[in-house]
């Protein structure tokens, strides 16, 4: 008999646990990993509501009952639970706290906002007095999420999605972040605290450049819409987290388009379940509301909870599916999934990435996907599994005034770089214009014609940029769509390699790379001899002369284009003067080639900086 009762009593005990009561407190560890009290990885799944203005009466306790229940009939066996309040409705969100303690799952409270960081003392006194709660009753199933999408850094409100302009940096994010954080760490030191990214929180790569230090436990936020094609290279943001130990939590991701409604793919949401569950992120499905949107996981019943089959969507049915396939301990195979094909860590070495959600613009350095135009005309995006390109995606024209405008932020410095162009050519050569704002001229990238139709091919071009951030448009007009399939392109510091292209390096017979003598690359101006630091060169058209650090132009009418590179050719300054001096102070000590272009004619000069 007493055998019997321990068994019984076993069961009774098992049937009662949660995943707050198995896990505890939540930290992440220094993979960037998700863990329990134990140092055990675990991977929350579950749903988020919609916006609590619009739904304000699912923010129940059925509501969070029926989620996180394991009835094989209703429940989802959910064990996390996402409360968009746009509001800071305190109340609101100690009484969510209490249904979800009493559940057994953990929840975030978010600020659902696009505009948080003109609210920030609002922000910070809600979290505060949140946290300030969470404290009183000793829970720690609480996650903060401070920022749900950032958008537009002038933005009209929580709600507003159109103000458009300036959309808002990392570092404005990262600033207000600054300013919420101390007053929940003051109450809660060690719970999960989530902030989200630019552009509807899927610029990770932002934040993993410039996280925020001196808190522990800080996570970052990924968004995504699985049937949006634009979205497909989140992918590699959520690899690169995962290869790079930085700590992501998929807050928000929907089976639909971005805009909530259209048609699921439903090919592309496989693969995407597949994707991180693989990568083991933790993740909240958008919404369990019953708005008329595929995005939409209730039909019918209301926010009564404890919904049947039949008052489920289809994404309803498959995301409650997936939970509780996965939390009692399902595989991709008995999900039903494919194993998803992923790529190496080492495409992350040396800072290259092959590419970027649809943000509408890129960093120097890593690619720019061609479908991440921050302005076109007649461009389409196109998705070919049937082709050997970054994730399947390119652009095409679509009439004949076509051109892409793309931003490119974070440009070390003025000067020339490699520009690299991915792309096939079937049917002829092309000759692309392009044009940098803020630079003189037009430039231009010869694409070869290419041979393979199954694999995009690769051409470089030196490109002229300035520092901060630059707007690059490609003139695709009278390219037919039939003539170039776009990929991507990039920008990376010029090397050795890359100043042939200017002249200025040979190879000699026994395969070393030399430095020319820089007068032979004269045109248009008499040559001049080779001269120490401070001797002056001299023209018809310009004269230099260098004493010290400090560089006078003078006899020219109009602009003297000047570049100063090293010896490896790397362009180290570049600068559009008139007469007057040119302080060279900022230049390391050693020697560097000089050119000067006026009025077409160019004199290149080796100096030499003590």
């Amino acid at each position: 008999m007493r055998k019997i009762f321990f068994l019984v009593l076993f069961f009774v005990v098992a049937a009662m646990a949660t995943p707050v009561s198995e896990n505890g407190a939540l930290s992440f560890n220094s993979e960037g990993r998700i863990v329990n009290e134990k140092g055990q990885v675990v991977q929350l799944r579950g749903m988020s509501l919609f916006w609590d203005q619009w739904a304000s009466g699912w923010f129940n306790e059925n509501v969070i009952k029926g989620l996180a229940s394991t009835d094989g009939s209703t429940g989802w066996s959910a064990s996390v639970i996402r409360a968009p309040l746009s509001q800071l409705n305190v109340t609101q969100a100690k009484n969510m706290i209490d249904w979800a303690a009493a559940a057994g799952i953990y929840i975030i409270i978010d600020y659902h906002s696009h505009c948080a960081h003109k609210n920030t003392n609002n922000s910070a006194n809600f979290f505060r007095e949140v946290s300030a709660y969470v404290k009183q009753k000793s829970y720690k199933h609480v996650i903060y999420e401070l920022y749900n999408e950032p958008l537009y850094e002038n933005c009209w409100g929580e709600t507003d999605t159109q103000s458009g302009g300036t959309k808002t940096s990392w570092s404005i994010i990262k600033t207000y972040a600054l300013s919420v954080i101390p007053g929940i760490r003051a109450n809660d030191p060690n719970g999960l605290i989530l902030v989200g990214t630019p552009q509807y929180s899927q610029d990770v790569f932002s934040a993993q450049k410039d996280p925020i230090t001196g808190y522990n436990n800080i996570g970052y936020v990924l968004h995504f819409y699985a049937s949006e094609s634009g979205h497909s290279g989140l992918k590699t943001e959520l690899l690169r987290a995962r290869c790079q130990n930085f700590p992501v939590f998929i807050t928000e991701w929907g089976t639909s388009p971005a805009i909530g409604n259209g048609s699921i793919n439903w090919t592309w949401v496989n693969e995407w379940m597949a994707w991180i569950e693989k990568l083991g992120y933790s993740w909240a499905n958008w919404s369990l509301y019953d708005k008329n949107e595929t995005a939409s996981a209730i039909s019918s019943g209301g926010s009564s909870g404890y919904w049947q089959d039949y008052q489920l969507t289809q994404s309803g049915q498959y995301v409650r599916k997936m939970i509780r396939g996965f939390s009692s301990g399902g595989t991709l195979a008995t999900m039903g999934l494919s194993e998803p094909s992923m790529q190496s860590c080492s495409i992350f070495e040396g800072g290259e990435v092959f590419e970027f959600e649809r943000t509408g613009w890129g960093e120097f350095g890593p690619a720019i996907n061609a479908e991440n135009y921050a302005d076109s005309s007649n461009i389409q995006s196109v998705e070919d599994k049937s082709i050997h390109a970054s994730q399947d995606i390119y652009i095409k024209t679509t009439g004949d005034n076509a051109w892409a405008k793309y931003e490119m932020r974070n440009v070390p410095a003025d000067g020339y770089y490699r520009m690299v162009f991915v792309y096939q050519a079937p049917n002829k050569e092309l000759k692309i214009p392009y044009t940098v704002e803020g630079v003189d001229g037009t430039s231009y990238i010869t694409l070869p014609q290419t041979t393979d139709n199954t694999m995009f091919s690769t051409s470089r071009a030196p490109i002229q940029l300035k520092s901060g951030t630059d707007y690059i448009t490609f003139d695709l007009g009278g390219v037919t769509s039939n003539d170039l399939k776009f990929d991507a392109f990039w920008a990376k510091t010029m090397d050795s390699t890359d100043s042939v292209n200017f002249g200025l390096l040979e190879v000699d017979e026994n395969g070393n790379r030399i430095v020319k003598d820089p007068e032979s690359s004269s045109s248009g101006m008499p040559e001049s001899s080779a001269t120490e630091a401070i001797a002056p060169v001299r023209s018809s058209l310009v004269q230099l002369q260098l004493q010290g650090r400090t560089l006078s132009l003078a006899g020219v009418e109009g602009d003297i284009a000047l570049n100063i590179m090293d010896l490896q050719g790397r362009v180290m300054l570049t600068k559009r003067v008139r007469s007057g001096q040119v302080d060279l102070s900022n230049l390391r000590s050693g020697s560097y080639v000089l050119r000067a272009t006026a009025r077409g004619a160019v004199v290149n000069q080796r100096i030499n900086l003590k």
